[in-house]
């Protein structure tokens, strides 16, 4: 095998590494696999300290550029272990990335229109295939995220092909190395829209902060009542690095529904009650009946436009707003994954809703 080959065939190593990983729930399993690669890689270039800054300044910018999409809910990665960082294997990916600059992409050295091309459609295509296998969450509405992704890559990936191509035998002066460090930061810290969503003319919010806890919104689904009549838009947030079939485990979630009817407090609590029993077993539902007692006299009656939120936080428990106000809080994850079962659990009130609100297509 020739070495462009290596060279292409250690990358996707790398990449199935990082993206498994992080969707398993081994996020740091892609990194040390990286590691491994580039140390192997370094050790076999002709010009290691040309090849070492090149990898330096790739997953500097790269950091940034994923960091800034994260700011701008672009997508959220599993696996992250800040909501305002990318995640270590995002950063190892850039650096692996790089690796291909001189290697199996050095046929994009000095063509940096077809770099722009390669970058606008390969770009936004690995992060789909990442979402894919579950490493990558996109919003609700995904073209919007795909287009952002491909002027993003179309500029990115010419720039980094003219570093690759820039860069002395000896490598740069520091002098020099700091200035494009400074370049490359004041480009990847460009404003990116916040995209929200809306349904049914309701919009929600791309993200809430609650106890600290950021929360990003998942999905938004329409509830139909006898298939005719539109009863309410609900959507859900999950933590930063939730994956969708967790959202019952003790995990940060919020259940937002927006009402199109007026509907009087005490048939909320009739409304659950009814169907709780077909998501909880009946030991479970007579432990937490008190809890639930407690939470369905909160409920007040409502008109059309006003929004009750469920938030579960843990340690914290499962608060009841209303319109923004915070009605009282329930205490215990097994309380919240009871009631959030209502509506996402294995007999939910709408499954079409269901699938809705976890992305299922």
């Amino acid at each position: 095998m020739t070495q462009t080959l290596w060279n292409a065939l250690a990358f996707y190593l790398g990449w199935f590494a990082c993206v498994l990983g992080a969707a398993r729930g081994y996020p740091l399993f892609g990194p040390l696999v990286v590691v491994i690669l580039l140390t192997f890689h370094l050790l076999l270039v002709a010009n290691a300290l040309r090849e070492g800054q090149l990898l330096l300044i790739a997953g500097i910018a790269g950091s940034l550029l994923d960091t800034c999409m994260l700011w701008g809910g672009v997508y959220t990665f599993v696996g992250s272990v800040s909501s305002w960082v990318c995640p270590p294997w995002i950063t190892a990916l850039w650096l692996l990335f790089a690796t291909t600059l001189h290697g199996s992409l050095g046929w994009l050295l000095d063509r940096y229109l077809l770099a722009a091309c390669f970058g606008a459609l390969g770009g936004p295509l690995s992060y789909y295939a990442g979402a894919r296998l579950g490493a990558v969450i996109f919003p609700p509405d995904l073209w919007p995220s795909l287009l952002i992704l491909a002027g993003a890559w179309g500029l990115v990936l010419p720039g980094l092909v003219w570093v690759a191509r820039a860069l002395p035998a000896s490598g740069l002066r520091v002098r020099q190395a700091r200035g494009l460090l400074l370049l490359l930061c004041s480009l990847s810290l460009a404003p990116f829209p916040s995209w929200a969503a809306e349904i049914e003319g309701v919009h929600f919010p791309e993200r809430y902060e609650i106890h600290g806890t950021p929360l990003l919104l998942h999905g938004v689904g329409l509830l139909r009542y006898r298939l005719v009549f539109k009863g309410y838009v609900a959507a859900l947030y999950l933590g930063v690095g939730v994956h969708p079939s967790q959202v019952l485990a003790d995990v940060p979630k919020r259940l937002e529904l927006a009402y199109f009817w007026p509907i009087a407090g005490p048939d909320f609590g009739k409304a659950a009650d009814a169907l709780l029993p077909y998501n909880v077993s009946p030991e479970t539902l007579a432990h937490l009946q008190p809890r639930i007692a407690r939470l369905h006299a909160l409920y007040e009656d409502v008109k059309p436009g006003d929004r009750y939120s469920l938030t579960y936080i843990p340690g914290i428990g499962t608060e009841l707003a209303l319109n923004g106000q915070i009605k009282g809080t329930i205490e215990g994850a097994d309380f919240a994954a009871a009631y959030f079962a209502i509506w996402l659990g294995p007999q939910p009130l709408s499954a079409s809703l269901k699938a809705q609100l976890l992305g299922v297509r």
